[in-house]
């Protein structure tokens, strides 16, 4: 059975083979300038890489033996609670916090770790505080939380001098779970975006060379002129 083929696809099917390597060249540009800003390595890979979460809530309050006595009714222990977590989420967002969770990390479990690298962030709900903790190995995130939750339980003290010599008790509300975290979906296909872009405005230049080209190819061409054919030269 014989398929009659449009005449415009058999043009464009004709002029992709003959322009090929224009409608490439965008995408080769693009390549180079992504291999050049290190989009291919092996850093750059981790980091768009699937990493993993875990969020703890905590009650804190001073030590009250730790601190001169005074009268007072239940809504001062309350908002005395309320301040304490506030400045325990404060210093959990310092730079100092990420060291000495760093420090913990390697005395107890000998891991080495970069706190500058360590992902911490912290907020709070009135008396209740959350840590949230992000790293790319589930595992050495489990062991990272336990020590920075010690952190929080033990040396409060060492940067807070209103807390006298005892740190602030830190009661754990939340037991330590690990969840994946998936990058944004512009990082999980903004390049198959780009490499999109970059095949149309190849299209684009092809089709606008084949356009723009005085070239004769085709029998057509010829009697477009208003010339005659007189005869055909086979190929072969």
């Amino acid at each position: 059975m014989t398929v009659n083929v449009p005449l415009e696809l058999i043009l464009v099917w004709a002029t992709i083979r003959r322009r090929w390597w224009l409608m490439m060249l965008p995408l080769v540009v693009l390549l180079a300038v992504m291999a050049a800003q290190g989009a291919f390595a092996p850093a750059a890979l981790r980091q768009n890489a699937t990493g993993y979460t875990t969020v703890v809530r905590f009650s804190a309050a001073q030590a009250l033996d730790a601190i001169p006595n005074r009268d007072g009714d239940f809504q001062d222990v309350w908002l005395s609670s309320e301040l304490t977590v506030k400045a325990l989420i404060t210093w959990a967002r310092t730079s100092s916090f990420a060291r000495e969770v760093a420090f913990r990390v390697q005395a107890q479990h000998n891991l080495t770790i970069d706190p500058q690298l360590l992902g911490i962030a912290a907020d709070h709900e009135r008396s209740v505080g959350q840590l949230f903790i992000s790293w790319d190995n589930p595992d050495e995130l489990v062991k990272i939380a336990e020590s920075a939750l010690l952190v929080l339980q033990n040396q409060s003290q060492d940067y807070f001098p209103q807390f006298g010599n005892q740190p602030a008790r830190v009661t754990v509300l939340d037991d330590i779970r690990i969840t994946p975290v998936f990058p944004p979906i512009t990082d999980r296909f903004g390049s198959v975006l780009q490499v999109g872009v970059a095949l149309f405005l190849g299209f684009i230049l092809a089709f606008t060379l084949e356009v723009t080209d005085r070239t004769v190819r085709r029998p057509d061409q010829i009697t477009q002129l208003g010339l005659d054919i007189l005869a055909y030269i086979p190929r072969e």
